[in-house]
């Protein structure tokens, strides 16, 4: 011992006094064990969570797009359930109830992340107060309402319309024409756009701009989709043949060649999408078989359509947002052919109205 050591000397323990202590420990390294195999058994389950969340990602990509699809069409849905109150509402002639369950909504959805506002019932209700608002005079409201639809969808001409007109509403013309060149660049080929700017301009004194923008109106690119069924006697369901994809009109006559390759067909039907404000002139047929070329007479043809408006023989008006159909029976010689091809000439020009054609008409003689 130090005899220069303050501290008091201490006894040693008894022999029995060290159990409670190696109990402690004993369990302190039990805890400490089951702790470290639960932490194991949770990285393990993560690591497997994970390498399950990358197989979806990387095997089954469409099946994670559609739960994703899935879920946020059930966590939307209640929106759409407001909105359809709403107009039960105004059905039911409580145009005041109505107004203010849609308010309700808007402001609600006002307050969510972006992806939740891009569900229909927040565009739906937008343009049915927009609506309302129109109907009871008051401009500055759906005006401020048709911001917010154009600020929803900036790509969509539509929305940029309806901005336009609510801004001419309240005399501010000068952002209204430019809310209608807006429109008019997102969508070139659309006689409603067209129509609305060059009207505008010329009550604004710019004839020259109007007739600039029929004129870019009448020269916009158009395209579509063509896509050919068939069907038989013994098989009236409809059975796809061949499509182009993509295709550029000129508006002057132009031949398409699908294929058909099928024994037994008696009617065929010519599918277009993607037309915006078109006038479809069809002006020959022609069916190639092993055999050789045969010529089918669009004169002699009974034409029926869909989505289409008569202009004149085998002459139709497609309209903006259809898919319109044209559709013949085969001459009965043909029936029993193998048909290889169908090659139609057609031209698919602008559908001009008296106004444009005025525009033009100017342009040209100045």
């Amino acid at each position: 011992e130090n005899p220069m050591d303050p501290r008091p000397e201490r006894p040693l323990p008894a022999r029995g006094a060290t159990r409670p202590i190696n109990r402690i420990m004993r369990r302190t390294k039990r805890i400490y064990k089951a702790s470290a195999h639960a932490i194991r058994g949770a990285l393990l389950l993560t690591a497997l969570a994970a390498l399950a969340s990358l197989w979806l990602w990387t095997a089954r990509s469409g099946l994670v797009e559609r739960l994703d699809e899935r879920i946020f069409a059930l966590y939307t849905s209640s929106y759409s359930s407001r909105y359809d109150d709403a107009i039960a509402l105004l059905n039911a002639g409580k145009s005041k109830e109505g107004r203010e369950a849609l308010e309700g909504l808007l402001a609600r959805l006002g307050t969510v992340r972006k992806q939740e506002r891009l569900s229909t019932a927040y565009s739906a209700a937008l343009k049915t107060l927009i609506s309302i608002h129109g109907k009871e005079g008051n401009h500055e409201r759906a005006v401020e309402l048709s911001a917010k639809l154009v600020e929803l969808d900036n790509r969509d001409y539509s929305c940029w319309l309806i901005h336009a007109r609510n801004l001419e509403r309240v005399n501010k013309r000068e952002e209204a024409i430019e809310a209608l060149r807006a429109a008019f660049r997102i969508a070139p080929q659309s006689i409603e756009a067209a129509e609305a700017l060059t009207s505008s301009l010329i009550r604004s004194g710019r004839t020259e701009e109007a007739a600039e923008a029929a004129r870019v109106y009448a020269g916009a690119n158009r395209g579509g989709n063509l896509a050919l069924y068939y069907a038989s006697e013994e098989r009236p369901a409809p059975v796809k043949g061949g499509a182009l994809n993509s295709t550029a009109f000129t508006g002057r006559a132009q031949s398409f060649v699908l294929p058909i390759d099928a024994t037994g067909a008696s009617r065929l039907m010519i599918t277009m999408s993607g037309l915006m404000d078109t006038e479809v002139e069809l002006i020959s047929l022609f069916v190639d078989t092993p055999e050789g070329r045969e010529r089918i007479d669009p004169e002699a043809v009974n034409f029926g359509v869909e989505e289409l408006r008569p202009m004149g023989r085998s002459v139709w008006a497609a309209t903006a947002g259809a898919d319109p159909v044209v559709f013949f029976n085969l001459p009965r010689r043909l029936w029993t052919e193998r048909l290889l091809t169908l090659e139609l000439t057609a031209a698919f020009r602008p559908r001009l109205s008296d106004g444009l054609k005025g525009l033009l008409k100017e342009r040209r003689d100045g």
